[in-house]
């Protein structure tokens, strides 16, 4: 999959080819893969508390204007 160009040897066409084949397979093995790779759930008992504490208390004299 070389061809001698000026006595040194150059990837040929089929082997750009190969090259892109082998990576178009890993990438679809990859993704096949990470599909399967589980989600992050909450807890259902976490889920129906709710939130422990209400929103954190804004001191009055901060000058943020709503």
């Amino acid at each position: 999959m070389t061809t001698d160009f000026g006595g040194h040897a150059l990837p040929s066409e089929n082997g750009f080819q190969v090259v892109m084949a082998i990576g178009a397979g890993a990438a679809l093995l990859a993704f096949v893969l990470a599909s399967f790779v589980p989600k992050h759930r909450v807890a259902v008992e976490a889920a129906a508390e709710g939130p422990a504490e209400g929103p954190a208390p804004v001191a009055e004299g901060s000058g943020a204007k709503a």
